[in-house]
This record gives structure tokens, C-alpha cells and sequence, in this order.
């Protein structure tokens, strides 16, 4: 799995590399004279070879192989000691105390009853009021229990997350993260680190390392505020790379102007410039030449850029394309980034699927942008940036409803010979169209149909919340409210999944209770608060004794279970103890996971969240290794982020989600 530190130098590496002298050789400097002379607006830098304050991506590391971390022999870990308000079963109760999960269960044959708090009951009935998995009440607030502190607008963390950790610790902790994570939960928390106010007198390179750390992330608009602040401020020696970031930021949002404009300050200030940016300025130079009329500076810039060292070769066959039309295309490389994009529109070559599996983050928000003019292809792109978690829900609809249909397709959103993308931009605009609550939901249930069979389950379910909100709860539709509760589940919203279960409940003629175990995930997803309900567990008893819960997922949801403080029922206990525990999955390097608890436990919020993504994995909550996983919800839950714990084991038990309906 390749990190950001697999791409490129560390920013202390590139100011160690700056040359000490402004001086070029006399062929050099002519060259660029040339090249000057036919821009109109010179230069800019992005590209696979680009700066970035964390690591470069060098040959080597794209043939090795990336082995699968050994699983480990350690049982699950216990709770994190000294967590407030634990409660611990008695006798006889499903779990014994000092027993983490994963450790072999207690004989159960001449044992009581088990119990849920201190009253005794029995399996499938509710528990006493006041009793049950809701964890005791601490007497009194200390300093450790209270959240993180936000922005007064919600936009991000405050400046006091980063209390502590200086710039070298921040490269340390970031290098390591591909990103951007596709849990949802901890993407999120990333950005809010990332976006929340800067201190007063930051050092500029740590704004450079935000914005770098958002640009890859594919959050293009949050990247040019994060340097906005240090742009205006920033030191003689770092003001060539604050602008080189901002012109390639600019460029890649397409602000063509303002982007080149960068660029030339950056490409008359490159003396103050790690060498390594240097020729990558000069293949930025030859784009804004291009793009001003002078198709002639493609092989030109291209020739200089390799002088300088730059080795890229699709971005430097492009230049030369464009100059001397007669030359075939260019292969494409293992990764392509918004400069490879922006080169393939000049050279007015076809947009080829395969350029969507191996475009990077910034590329894929680029290529799903307004900026698009091939709107089917911006449909595909803009798919496999929302299941990227690159792009926001709100982009997605956009780029659903910017693909133009007839109106005999319109009519009819199930006419066979209509590529997957478009069907399914097809079947969102006409579930917005339709008013009829029956139509829609037939609609809406093809669209989440068709989503699961092509992994956009959970973007296309938050997609289709503000339909499902329109929608009345009347009979005529009860078939639908499976599909409901997942949609308001996984947007969030847990008090309108309450209520459609409630509406299915009034339905359940035969009292059959089919839908009791969503009731327990939301009570699972929700943090605690005046409103939340205690889950009970009963109705997950009876899904495993009948065999609904796959052996992995049995593991998996005693997991999160167990990290949430839950007591374990001992049915679930059993039949998860009687398989054998799943050794595959992401785990992180030895040493993470340790100082991911320590971070908890000082309340540290940046090392946190930085060390909670290098635990749980690129990949998320699904693919993280039971021991990483549970770890990481107890982290979080230590440090202050409940309800974001509790939202990665909703993220990690969801996909497999026992369901009345067939997928």
C-alpha cells in the first residue's frame, strides 16, 4: 500500500537540496529565454513528480511488492485500562470479568441466567429500565472527558488540536497515509484537522504541509484556503514554494490564470526552489504556454524540463504530442496527475476509462468538476471519486444531474444498452423528477439495487436521504422501509431510521420483529444522549443462533461490541468463539497501535486522529484487521470522539448487514 511517503521527498529533505546560488549555465538560461518569450503566463508545478512536504514515489517502489502485514497472535485487545464508566457483568452474566473478547468463553451449563446489569432476564426480553450496555455515570466532568474543541463555524478542529506537535513530527506522522481514506469517519476528522484555523505566527511550512496534505486528498478548494493565510505572510526563503503550491493548487482547479500568474513568480524565484521542482516548473511552463496560443513551447519546455532532471514520461510525451501532432499516443502510466489531464485535453486525445482507475485524488475532483465538458466521462469519474471518498455527496448529484437525457429515456429509466454510470445518473434524475411515492421508490430501490452490484452502496444511499426525507410513511410503501433505515443509517440521520422502523413495526402484522436488529445498529451508531435508546442486544442473539451472521462477521461485531463497552451476549459470545478468528486484514507496524493508545490517553488530538488512520488502513473500517479495529474505536472513544467510534463500527459492520430483502 503506497503512502504519501512512497511519493515524494520530505519537505526538510527539498530545503537541505535548495540550491545556494541563483546561478544557471549560459544554454540554460537562453532556453529559458526562448521559452519566456512565448509565454504568455509562465509556470507552474504539479505532477507525479512534483514537491510535497512528505515522500516521492521512486521506481523502485512501484516494482516492489507490497506484502500483506502478518497477522498477529495476539488476542483481541481488552479495553484500554482505566476507561470511565466500564461496566462490569456479575456471575454468570455474558461477560466475565478481566475477560477480553477473543479469549475462550467460560463454561455456561451451571451457570445462571445471564444478565443485563444487575437485574436478572432472560434472552430476548428487554432489559430493565436503567440496566443493560449503557455504560455507569461518572460523578463528575474532568478535564479528559470533554470533546475536542471546534471552530465556532464548524468548519474544522481548532488550532489547539496541533498543541505539541511541531513540523518534523507532523511530516513523521502524515508521510506514512495514502489518502484519502475510505472510511468516511475518519476522512472527515482528517479534513477537520486539516481545515480548522490556523495559530497565530504558523510556521508557513506547516501551512504548506496542510495544503499539500488536502491537495492530495483530492479537496482542491480547501487546499488553496489552507495556503492563503501563510501566502500573505510567508518569509523570503519559503515564498517560492508557497507559490509554486498555490500555482499548482490553481492550476489543477482549473483557475488558469491566477494559476499561471503563480507560476511565473514561482519559475523567477526558482533559485530559492529545491532542484527538484525545477523542471517540473518548466513542464508547468510549457502547459500555460500551450494554452496561450504558443503550441510550439511543448517540445521545447519538454526538452528543458529533462535537462533539469524532471522524469516524467507520459506529462513529457504530451508536450512533444502537442508540438509535433504526428507522434503517437502516449501509454499511460501507473498513476497520472492533473498536469497528465490537463495536457491530455490540449492534445485533444480521447478520454479512455482506464485513465479513471490510475488517476490520482486532485485529478479524479478535477475530472469531476463543471470543468468536464464530457459529461458521461465525468460520470464515471466522479463514481469512482465519491467511493474515494475524493469528492463530496453534494458533487456527486451534481454530476448526476448534469448529464443530458432525452426525454423517451426519461420516460423510461430501464431501456437495456445504457452504460452503468448513465443508468444510474438516469435513474437519480428520474426518482427527482417523480413525485409519486410508489414510482419513487421503485425508482430509488433500482438505483441502490444497482449501486451495491458496483461498490457505491453507501455513497448512492447518503445520495438518495433527501428523496427518502420527501417520501410519506404509508402502507403502500412499507416494502420500502428496509431501504430507508439504511439511507437515513448511513447518512447519519438516526432519529428518521427510528422512525422508519417504528413505521415497519406498525406494519408487522404477525409481530415477527424483522426489523428489531436495525433498531440495534442505530443504537450502536448513535452516540449517547437524551434521545438515544440503549441497544439491545436480543435481537442479534437470535440472528446468530440462526445461523445470519457469517463467521467473520460474528468476530467482527463482537469486536466493535466489545470496544464500545457492550457486554456480549453469550449466544454471540459462543458461536463467535466456536469459529476460528480471521487473521487477515490491515495491520499497522508494530509500535502504532501503542502509541495510538497513548495518544488517547494524553488527549492529543492531532497525533490521534494521524495515528487512527495508520491503524485502521487506507481501506477503512471493512478491511482493518479485528485488532486494529477494535483498538481504534476504543482510541477514539478514549480520546474524546464517541461518536465518530461509534461511526466506524457502524462502517465496519454495515456492508454485511443482515437483511430482510435480498441485495
Amino acid at each position: 500500500m503506497r503512502g504519501l511517503a512512497d511519493r515524494r521527498p520530505s519537505y526538510s529533505r527539498l530545503l537541505a537540496a535548495r540550491p545556494r546560488s541563483g546561478r544557471s549555465g549560459p544554454s540554460t538560461l537562453a532556453a529559458l529565454a526562448c521559452l519566456a518569450f512565448a509565454l504568455a503566463l509562465p509556470t507552474d508545478l504539479a505532477a507525479d513528480d512534483t514537491w510535497n512536504p512528505f515522500a516521492e514515489r521512486d521506481a523502485a517502489a512501484r516494482k516492489r511488492a507490497k506484502p500483506q502485514p502478518p497477522a498477529s497472535d495476539r488476542p483481541y485487545l481488552p479495553p484500554m485500562p482505566g476507561s470511565p464508566g466500564r461496566w462490569r457483568p456479575g456471575p454468570g452474566a455474558a461477560a466475565p470479568p478481566g475477560q477480553g473478547y477473543g479469549n475462550e468463553p467460560p463454561p455456561t451449563s451451571a451457570s445462571p441466567p445471564p444478565t443485563y446489569g444487575n437485574a436478572p432476564g432472560q434472552y430476548g426480553a428487554p432489559p430493565p429500565a436503567g440496566a443493560g450496555s449503557a455504560p455507569a455515570a461518572v460523578p463528575r466532568v474532568q478535564r479528559g472527558d470533554l470533546a475536542p474543541v471546534t471552530t465556532g463555524n464548524g468548519t474544522g478542529l481548532g488550532a489547539e488540536s496541533w498543541q505539541g506537535v511541531d513540523v518534523a513530527t507532523v511530516e513523521q506522522l502524515v508521510a506514512p497515509l495514502k489518502v484519502p481514506n475510505r472510511s468516511l469517519t475518519l476522512d472527515k476528522l482528517w479534513r477537520s484537522l486539516l481545515t480548522g484555523p490556523a495559530a497565530a505566527g504558523e510556521d508557513p511550512r506547516f501551512a504548506a504541509i496542510r495544503a499539500e496534505a488536502l491537495y492530495q486528498s483530492g479537496r482542491l478548494e480547501a487546499a488553496a484556503a489552507a495556503l492563503k493565510p501563510a501566502a500573505s505572510r510567508t518569509a523570503s526563503k519559503d515564498a517560492a514554494l508557497i507559490t509554486a503550491l498555490s500555482a499548482r493548487i490553481d492550476l489543477a482547479r482549473r483557475n488558469t490564470a491566477t494559476g499561471c500568474q503563480a507560476a511565473k513568480h514561482a519559475t523567477q524565484a526558482r533559485a530559492n526552489l529545491p532542484r527538484a521542482l525545477r523542471g517540473e516548473i518548466i513542464a508547468m511552463a510549457g502547459y500555460c504556454a500551450i494554452i496561450s496560443g504558443s503550441k510550439d513551447a511543448g517540445p521545447l519546455s519538454a526538452g528543458l524540463a529533462r535537462r533539469e532532471g524532471y522524469n516524467d514520461p507520459f506529462v513529457l510525451a504530451l508536450l512533444e504530442i502537442i508540438g509535433r501532432p504526428t507522434q503517437s499516443e502516449p501509454s499511460y502510466p501507473e498513476r497520472i496527475e492533473p498536469l497528465g489531464g490537463l495536457l491530455l485535453e490540449q492534445a485533444r486525445l480521447i478520454w479512455r476509462p482506464e485513465i479513471v482507475s490510475r488517476a490520482t485524488p486532485p485529478l479524479l475532483a478535477m475530472l469531476s468538476g463543471n470543468g468536464m465538458r464530457d459529461t458521461a466521462f465525468r460520470l464515471t469519474a466522479a463514481e469512482e471519486a465519491a467511493s474515494r471518498n475524493v469528492i463530496s455527496d453534494e458533487d456527486l448529484a451534481a454530476a448526476y444531474k448534469a448529464h443530458p437525457f432525452k426525454p423517451e429515456e426519461l420516460a423510461d429509466p430501464f431501456t437495456p444498452g445504457i452504460a452503468p454510470a448513465v443508468r444510474r445518473a438516469l435513474l437519480y434524475q428520474v426518482a427527482h423528477r417523480n413525485r409519486t411515492p410508489l414510482q419513487r421508490t421503485r425508482v430509488i430501490r433500482a438505483l441502490v439495487d444497482d449501486a451495491r452490484r458496483h461498490e457505491l452502496t453507501l455513497p448512492i444511499l447518503r445520495l438518495i436521504k433527501p428523496l427518502v426525507d420527501d417520501l410519506p410513511r404509508a402502507p403502500e410503501i412499507g416494502w420500502f422501509a428496509e431501504t430507508a433505515i439504511e439511507a437515513q443509517l448511513a447518512a447519519g440521520d438516526h432519529a428518521a431510521a427510528n422512525a422508519w422502523t417504528i413505521f415497519a413495526a406498525a406494519l408487522d402484522q404477525n409481530a415477527s420483529g424483522t426489523m428489531e436488529h436495525w433498531r440495534t445498529l442505530i443504537a450502536i451508531s448513535e452516540p449517547a444522549g437524551p434521545r438515544s435508546q440503549p441497544a439491545n442486544l436480543s435481537s442479534l442473539e437470535s440472528l446468530a443462533v440462526r445461523g445470519r451472521f457469517t463467521p467473520e462477521m460474528l468476530h467482527r461485531l463482537a469486536t466493535v461490541l466489545d470496544a464500545l463497552d457492550y457486554n456480549i451476549p453469550i449466544p454471540l459470545w459462543e458461536a463467535a468463539s466456536k469459529s476460528p478468528q480471521p487473521r487477515t486484514g490491515y495491520l499497522p507496524p508494530t509500535g502504532v497501535l501503542s502509541q495510538l493508545q497513548d495518544a488517547a490517553k494524553r488527549k492529543q488530538t492531532a497525533r490521534l486522529i494521524l495515528l487512527a488512520m495508520r491503524a485502521l488502513g487506507s481501506d477503512g473500517a471493512t478491511s482493518a484487521h479485528m485488532i486494529a479495529l477494535g483498538d481504534t474505536i476504543r482510541a477514539l472513544k478514549r480520546g474524546g470522539f464517541e461518536a465518530e467510534a461509534r461511526r466506524i463500527a457502524f462502517e465496519a459492520v454495515f456492508e454485511s448487514w443482515p437483511r430482510t430483502q435480498a441485495p
